[in-house]
């Protein structure tokens, strides 16, 4: 009754894995989940297209309120099982100057996820372009950007604890990497050089997936930024499976940044120091993404794929078996050993009376 009950259990938290583990894509694009990138490819023949929305006020005066709306999109494509390629472009992005906001920057970018390190452990390798296709750059509430071409590279990391142990369908995600804001600067020594750093934990229960970030984009050469005033958040986020399969979600960003420690600067020292910002205390963001399915041009490779899954699973059954084996076996002796102990001669087995 016990296995039975294990059994179950655990074919239901593989279900509630299962049936939403594909359905992550970031908001720059690539697999992932807001800002926080996943090890893990999207999968050959994969195309996501989401579109993401963002919001925030700040009351200047009485009767004065600033706004920052931003709307952007991306498409990611999965070229094989390790490779895939995104796109995102900012469609509108609030300048603080404009009726209507123009476009934002765009960015292009490559990952790759390296051989598998075991069923629990991804490595991959994500690098990005930075077109400057913003008619403003460095805007008020937003990260920076310096209105050049630049690029960057992360190394991402992914543990999933579903995959040994199915009772805890928990997924940890980190990223580690470098912006360079001017392609045609020193590289690594810049001031405007930033580190970029993410950790994220998502938790997945069948149509509807919970998780929190913190991201963060750190001035690494410039001693005037402490480093609370760098741009920070804590997000937290919910995705959910809608009608005709769009997965839909719901953010919540807030800021980290430790403004209060400008407020002894002149007004007129923070306009001269482009670094120090007054970055968003809070965004709310709605988000929407469609998957099409293009595996019938890569049947190869999704052939290929099945197949090692197949093999890691017969693996694991044969492990399985071997512990179960090594149990009975163990079981069997000591059950001898219990029997021989008792019919020991120190053990003498009692004496029947002689009746005459």
């Amino acid at each position: 009754m016990k296995n039975k009950l294990e059994i179950k259990l655990t074919v239901l938290m593989m279900l509630m894995v299962a049936s939403f583990s594909w359905s992550q894509t970031a908001r720059y694009g690539g697999k992932g989940l807001f800002r926080t990138l996943s090890a893990e490819p999207v999968g050959a023949g994969n195309l996501f297209v989401n579109g993401y929305f963002s919001g925030y006020l700040k009351k200047q005066t009485e009767n004065y309120m600033t706004k920052d709306y931003t709307f952007s999109t991306a498409a990611t494509f999965g070229f094989s099982k390790n490779f895939e390629t995104y796109l995102m472009g900012v469609l509108y992005q609030d300048d603080q100057r404009s009726i209507w906001a123009p476009p934002g920057d765009s960015r292009l970018g490559i990952k790759y996820h390296l051989p598998s390190l075991g069923p629990a452990f991804h490595v991959g390798l994500n690098t990005f372009a930075v077109f400057p296709t913003s008619k403003y750059h460095n805007l008020m509430y937003e990260p920076y950007s310096s209105g050049e071409f630049g690029w960057g590279v992360q190394v991402l990391s992914t543990i999933s604890f579903a995959n040994v142990m199915p009772l805890l369908p928990m997924k940890i995600h980190l990223n580690a990497g470098y912006l360079d804001h001017a392609f045609n600067d020193d590289f690594f020594t810049s001031k405007i050089d930033q580190a970029l750093i993410g950790a994220a934990v998502v938790f997945p229960v069948r149509s509807f997936q919970l998780f929190t970030e913190f991201t963060g984009e750190i001035f690494i050469n410039e001693p005037d930024v402490q480093f609370a005033q760098n741009s920070m958040r804590v997000t937290q986020g919910f995705k959910f499976l809608g009608p005709k399969n769009v997965i839909f979600d719901l953010i919540f960003d807030f800021g980290l940044t430790n403004e209060d420690s400008l407020r002894n600067i002149s007004e007129a020292n923070i306009i001269k120091h482009p670094l120090w910002k007054d970055y968003a205390d809070w965004k709310v963001t709605f988000g929407a993404t469609y998957h099409f399915s293009l595996k019938r041009f890569f049947e190869k490779d999704i052939d290929e794929a099945k197949k090692k899954e197949l093999e890691e699973q017969r693996k694991l059954e044969r492990i399985k078996n071997k512990r179960e084996k090594a149990k009975s076996d163990l079981d069997s002796m000591k059950r001898a050993l219990e029997g021989k102990l008792k019919t020991s001669p120190q053990n003498p087995p009692p004496k029947k009376d002689n009746q005459n």
